[in-house]
């Protein structure tokens, strides 16, 4: 709901409610990553920032349009990706950090693997299948593009193109990090020239700007469902140099272009928080109560 006095209404090509639900989003994923990290922290000691996480502005504005029939793929099991899809909230939490074994089918997760080579020759072989059965159906591969071999990405590329199969390869990149000595490491970071050189759209975005992200993301999931193939988003990420090691906050990025159209206020931020809070609470509670009969039952057993 929109704050009396704030910024006149502009004209968008995203509708109020869309824009809504990819903060929305944002927020509940959000909330459920510091969940996860604060549980992390008191059972294993403190956990660094990676950009296996998916960042929330990526996968938020990348994945909110995605059909039941679409499927994600990412390199470690991803509690807020899995939130996005669809999973139950029980069952995120239940197996949070690892695959989810019992959904993956249902909700079109693509087993998590620890080598990028073998992610994307999973997703090759769902955008095969798919294409031939042409019924419009879509793979969102999330790679950390520094940490993705140039020689794998490549290939799978130039597979993607040839056939037009309808892939969306997102890579989240580090923007801040030093240059590196390495050659192949250079050219990771034009991730978008690259995916060009191979005959696909590569576009360059700003990792913490869920609007450009949703913007690209719609456009290229529409060319893949039409049978145009593949697309590359190279969405860069920056430092926030008021917080070592963090990347710069999408959330209070996304609330600034809210203001400015007269859809956000604190008050509207709090009352959704604290609902998710609500679900996360009472979704913890229920695993937990699981958990002990669990435990119980096996030690009568």
């Amino acid at each position: 709901m929109a704050a009396k006095g704030t910024a006149k209404k502009t004209w968008s090509l995203i509708s109020e409610e869309k824009l809504r639900h990819i903060y929305t989003n944002m927020l509940r994923c959000g909330l459920l990553q510091e969940r996860l990290r604060k549980r992390n922290r008191s059972r294993r000691g403190q956990v660094g920032t990676s950009l296996c996480a998916a960042p929330e502005a990526i996968l938020a504005g990348s994945a909110i349009d995605m059909r039941p029939t679409d499927a994600i793929a990412l390199l470690h099991g991803n509690a807020a990706a899995a939130l996005i899809k669809g999973v139950p909230l029980r069952a995120v939490l239940a197996h949070a950090g690892t695959s989810l074994p019992a959904q993956n089918a249902t909700y079109n997760i693509l087993p998590t693997t620890s080598s990028p080579a073998a992610l994307l020759h999973l997703c090759l072989g769902f955008a095969w299948a798919h294409a031939q059965q042409k019924d419009s159906a879509v793979v969102a591969v999330y790679l950390d593009g520094a940490a993705t071999p140039a020689d794998a990405l490549q290939e799978a590329l130039r597979v993607a193109s040839t056939h037009k199969l309808p892939v969306l390869f997102v890579c989240a990149m580090d923007a801040s990090a030093a240059p590196s000595q390495s050659t192949s490491r250079k050219k990771s970071k034009d991730l978008h020239a690259q995916a060009q050189a191979c005959g696909v759209p590569g576009i360059p975005v700003d990792g913490a700007d869920a609007v450009a992200i949703y913007r690209v993301a719609f456009e290229a999931l529409q060319r893949a469902r039409n049978g145009g193939g593949p697309t590359l988003i190279e969405a860069k990420l920056l430092r926030d140099n008021t917080a070592a090691h963090a990347f710069a906050d999408p959330l209070a990025t996304m609330e600034r272009y809210m203001e400015q159209r007269g859809l956000f206020d604190a008050a509207w931020k709090q009352k959704a928080s604290a609902a998710f809070i609500r679900e996360l609470d009472k979704a913890a509670a229920s695993v937990a109560t699981k958990g002990r009969k669990s435990a119980k039952k096996k030690r009568r057993g």
